[in-house]
């Protein structure tokens, strides 16, 4: 689902990213524009494309100050009827999709939005583009191949992409422009993933092989696994860091993760310090924070000035012997390295997100229908945002919180055999 819009003048938009990043995006003007008959006279390289929520995002950058009027969005029938439009490989039969392109001497594959922009979700993406590339490459030569992904924080994804090198040949940066786009035979698009109905009916890596036209089916469960390949500077680094910090190595050492994106799935410091406390008080485990925590107890230790990037906190996954984390990328990773783990959903069921994770369970926190079942933002696309209704979704959260009953997450914790 992706957006296209061109400038009425030549601009320089700057915004933050990903880990404070900040982005400088230099877009080309035009004087060229629409006639009467809706056909575009516009050069390629100035109309650029992207994701939904990225366009709006320039929206509001240009509303800041007082330039809305110089950004133009164009109808997506006038750009993707062009006769050099890439095919669309998506949500069918890859066999049956790929056909038409199989006389080529080169068949180059667009992935817009590859593949996610939230690190969790990319994660299982790649994991899913890796099967892609297996299925594809039965198919297709992989000399006449070639995988181009294209992505809104390359650089936020880059430990995560990088993983997987072997199943793509370039990363470019979103927004692109068209004429890039129409240099590609076949386009896999991967913008605006939580508005296709079935996005949160499956596990989310089902719904990204659905996406790549490949039958979940005949996927193992095992090659649905994530995968992640430890950083040997950064293992190094933070195996000093657990026999320096932590002195008692005898006992279970426990990361306690309590912050996702989004307030609808994070809990506050003051109720984290609450629930560690309990822990430390039921347990005789060490318990470690990523996270700056004011919080003092023998038996915690705060290791956020260590985790410094994807590499440490993969590396802290892998060496601690248990996780308790909220509805985030930890998990994810977790399943990488078989850390048993017990994650506390506040608003999606977890069989969506963990089915194929045989060493973390779930438990779901709000009941069906509550204010919080099935969101993924704090304020759904139809809500209008207000300090009344945003005081009161946090008063809620903070509630669903408080309900949290660590015996059981203990005890769920103890059950999780390796």
């Amino acid at each position: 689902m992706m957006i296209f819009f061109c400038f009425k003048e030549d601009v320089v938009i700057t915004m933050p990213r990903g880990d404070n990043r900040i982005y400088r995006y230099d877009f080309k003007g035009i004087q060229e524009y629409i006639d009467d008959t809706d056909k575009i006279h516009i050069p390629l390289n100035k109309i650029y494309f992207s994701t939904p929520s990225d366009f709006q995002r320039h929206r509001t950058s240009l509303e800041k100050i007082d330039q809305l009027e110089i950004l133009a969005a164009l109808p997506a029938d006038s750009i993707s009827s062009m006769k050099k439009f890439p095919i669309h490989l998506g949500f069918g039969n890859l066999k049956e999709k790929i056909e038409p392109l199989l006389g080529k001497d080169k068949i180059r594959i667009l992935i817009a939005n590859a593949m996610s922009n939230a690190l969790g979700d990319h994660l299982i993406g790649m994991t899913a583009l890796n099967i892609f590339y297996n299925r594809i490459t039965k198919i297709v030569d992989p000399n006449k191949l070639e995988i181009n992904l294209f992505q809104l924080d390359p650089k936020r994804m880059l430990s995560i992409t990088k993983q997987r090198k072997k199943t793509y040949n370039k990363v470019f940066s979103l927004p692109n422009n068209v004429e890039t786009l129409l240099s590609h035979d076949a386009l896999l698009d991967l913008g605006a993933l939580l508005l296709y109905d079935n996005f949160d009916e499956q596990p989310l890596i089902d719904f990204f092989l659905e996406a790549l036209s490949i039958d979940k089916n005949s996927v193992s469960p095992s090659e649905k696994r994530i995968k992640y390949k430890l950083n040997k500077l950064s293992k190094k680094r933070i195996d000093k860091v657990f026999k320096k910090v932590i002195k008692n190595n005898n006992k279970p050492t426990v990361l306690f993760h309590s912050k996702s994106t989004t307030p609808i799935r994070s809990i506050s410091n003051q109720t984290a310090s609450k629930m560690i406390a309990e822990i430390a008080k039921k347990t005789n485990w060490n318990i470690v924070s990523a996270l700056k925590l004011n919080f003092n107890h023998p038996n915690f230790f705060d290791i956020s000035e260590y985790s410094k990037n994807i590499d440490d906190f993969a590396s802290i996954v892998a060496k601690v012997d248990k996780i308790i984390t909220v509805d985030t990328f930890t998990y994810h990773l977790a399943d990488a390295f078989n850390t048993p783990s017990v994650v506390l959903f506040s608003s999606i069921e977890p069989e969506k997100r963990i089915k194929y994770y045989p060493y973390v369970k779930g438990i779901m926190l709000e009941k069906k229908g509550g204010m919080l079942y099935g969101n993924h933002k704090f304020f759904g696309p139809t809500e209008k945002k207000t300090k009344e209704l945003e005081k009161s979704k946090l008063e809620y959260i903070k509630n669903l919180w408080n309900r949290v009953e660590i015996p059981q997450v203990i005890d769920l914790l103890h059950s999780i055999k390796k």
